[in-house]
Parts: structure tokens; C-alpha cells; sequence
């Protein structure tokens, strides 16, 4: 519920190493055991304002101050029958990632998080025009009852989460759902030309979702299938707060 004129910000040094036991060649058809280390420390910004301090009073953001260390580990698996892996007009897709993140030091609050997918390709009239559909379910929940969570580590809205017609980052809670829905029109060898409607929200529980409290984001771009599972894609979006523009160089979707 952070007002547009709340904006502020931070440093955040984040170190992360990962490693994963994958079964399956195919990133549309594996699963994955994953093990890895995360630390983040948040600090003061120096080439922004206003900074994180000067918006909300010391003692309001939770671990503003304070770093956070991790062991992650958990499974993650993707199982998708399409009819073509690059530039799919027919077919399903589901992913699923579970982890669990188990604090190093006793400030640091245990946490699982997840991610729940679904995607589905159909064809309109014919091959070069397709509708793609993605709903997407994340969440972060602390294992101990009444335990905060630091704010840096909450679900937010970037990368695949991302609210099209939103800055990057603009939303974060413990839990996030997105429903993304393209129309899909090939000019050219593996390009499309792209029309989305996109609804997105943030929510400290499950129970506290509404559909008059979404964020609502329209626009178009273009979409260049690289290789199995990955794709080149440029968008822009609008939004309640104006017109926002993504570059993704190895997007899955």
C-alpha cells in the first residue's frame, strides 16, 4: 500500500552461490535439487534520493539496517508439452520451486519460500497467432508464528514478477500473484509482435487478495525466440503511475 510519493532508496550488497543436481537435459522438462548460501546487507545509498532513511523513521522497516545470512536449499521442476520448445502456439507448462532458508545466525528468521506457475499456449485461426496465458503464485512465510521478516527478502515485483507497466521493485509483500495474458503475432522467423494485458498484486496473506486492490497494466513489445526455453523479449507497459519499458534478454516466457 506504499505510496508512489514513498519512493526511496537504498544499498543492498547481496552475495549468493548456488548449486543444483539437475535430472533432465531440457530446462521445459527437469527437476532440480538445489543447495546454495545467501547474504544481503543493506545499507545507505549514495546516487539516489531521497534515501531510505529520510521516508520512513528508523525502527519502521524491519532489517533496515541489520544484514541476514542463509543456507537455502529446496526443489524446483518444470514439465511442458508444447509444440514447439522456441516459439510454442500449442500446449502447457508448469513449474514449481520450494525452498527453505535456514537462518545462519539467530537474528535471522527461518523462511520458506515458494513459486507456483502455470502457462498455456493457443492458437487462433492459425499458427503465427497465438494467445499465451501466465499466472504466476509466490510467497515468502517465516516458520515461527509472529517472526518479521526482513524487508529486502520479501516477494517482490522484478524480473519474471515483474509488473509490466510498473518500475521495477515497486511492490513487495509476503506474497505476490500475477495473471499475464499476450497476443501473440509472428512477422518474421521466431518474432512476434506483442499485445499484453497484465493484473498484479501483493498481499501479507492469501486471504487478503482483492481484485479491487490490483494493479492493472496493458501494452505491447516484441518477442525473439532465442532457443529451447528462451527468448529475447523488449515491452512497454502503462500503468496507473505512467509508462514503464523492460529489456529481458533471456526471458523464458
Amino acid at each position: 500500500g506504499t505510496e508512489e510519493a514513498d519512493r526511496a532508496y537504498y544499498r543492498l550488497e547481496s552475495t549468493r552461490v548456488e548449486g543444483a543436481l539437475r535430472l533432465g537435459a531440457s530446462p521445459l522438462r527437469r527437476l532440480q535439487v538445489l543447495a546454495g548460501y545467501s547474504g544481503m546487507s543493506p545499507g545507505v545509498g549514495k546516487h539516489a534520493s531521497p534515501l531510505l532513511g529520510n521516508v520512513f523513521p528508523d525502527g519502521t522497516v524491519p532489517f533496515g539496517g541489520t544484514a541476514t545470512q542463509y543456507f537455502i536449499s529446496g526443489v524446483a521442476g518444470d514439465f511442458a508439452v508444447l509444440d514447439d520448445a522456441i516459439s510454442p502456439s500449442l500446449g502447457v507448462h508448469g513449474r514449481a520451486e520450494l525452498k527453505h532458508a535456514a537462518g545462519l545466525r539467530g537474528a535471522d528468521p527461518d523462511y520458506n519460500q515458494w513459486l507456483l506457475e502455470g502457462r498455456a499456449y493457443l492458437p487462433v485461426f492459425a499458427k503465427r497467432r497465438v494467445l499465451a496465458f501466465r499466472a504466476a503464485y509466490a510467497g515468502v512465510d517465516p516458520t515461527e508464528d509472529g517472526a518479521v521478516l526482513p524487508f529486502y527478502r520479501l516477494i517482490q515485483s522484478e524480473g519474471q514478477l515483474r509488473f509490466l507497466g510498473y518500475s521495477t521493485q515497486r511492490f513487495r509483500d509476503r506474497q505476490l500473484i500475477l495473471a499475464h495474458v499476450e497476443y501473440r503475432w509472428a512477422i518474421s522467423h521466431q518474432v512476434s509482435a506483442l499485445a499484453i494485458y497484465q493484473l498484479g498484486a501483493v498481499a501479507p496473506e492469501r486471504e487478503v487478495f482483492s481484485l479491487r486492490a490490483a494493479k492493472t497494466s496493458w501494452g505491447g513489445g516484441l518477442r525473439m525466440g532465442m532457443r529451447e526455453g528462451s527468448a529475447l523479449r523488449f515491452v512497454v507497459g502503462k500503468g496507473d503511475e505512467g509508462l514503464s519499458a523492460q529489456l529481458a534478454l533471456r526471458s523464458d516466457f
